[in-house]
């Protein structure tokens, strides 16, 4: 588990449009790799969400439908992209991230009593300081591998848009992962 939450912390989200003023994110990949360089991707996120038994993984991306097949391109780049090494500097930030924020959420008594009951339900164990030393040991060779089963496996896909068919067919793309 905390190698997805990693993986989601390094590509972030981003949006062309930020509340609050400029600066927020600024050194995740969506921002940096995406919205920087791709003027028809209009928002970018990573969708990670994990349960006892399953989860879900992926990236989403909204832009102009005129660009479909560009936007794919992008996103399987960027997926390619965790197959490399993790520079530390990048690694080290995403986990004092989740760390930081795993302890900001505790500071209120009600949200810590409902995670030592979630961690108890789930684990058989009351001690939320073992998720901090599980972010701690993951490695960026753990994250290549995660991703490596990831892109060998069967995506799901989903386009909407009046320009759906400029996309590849799920098989091309499946293709494409594998090799």
């Amino acid at each position: 588990m905390p190698v997805f939450a990693l993986l989601q912390t390094i590509f972030g989200s981003a949006t062309g449009f930020s509340v609050g003023g400029p600066g927020k994110g600024m050194y995740n990949r969506a921002h940096r790799n995406i919205l920087q360089r791709y003027g028809f991707i209009h928002d970018c996120e990573c969708v990670n969400l994990t349960f006892s038994d399953t989860g879900l993984f992926g990236l989403n991306f909204t832009g102009r439908s005129t660009h479909s097949k560009e936007m794919l391109e992008v996103m399987l780049q960027e997926f390619e992209s965790f197959r490399r090494p993790i520079e530390e500097v990048e690694l080290n930030r995403a986990k004092n991230m989740i760390k930081r924020n795993i302890l900001l959420n505790l500071s209120n008594q009600g949200d810590r009593l409902e995670e030592l009951a979630k961690s108890f339900n789930t684990f058989q164990d009351v001690n939320f300081l073992k998720y901090l030393e599980w972010i701690d040991g993951v490695t960026t060779q753990q994250i290549n591998e995660a991703v490596g089963r990831i892109l060998t496996g069967k995506p799901t896909m989903v386009v909407t848009g009046s320009a759906v068919n400029l996309v590849p067919s799920i098989s091309d793309i499946h293709k494409k992962l594998s090799a």
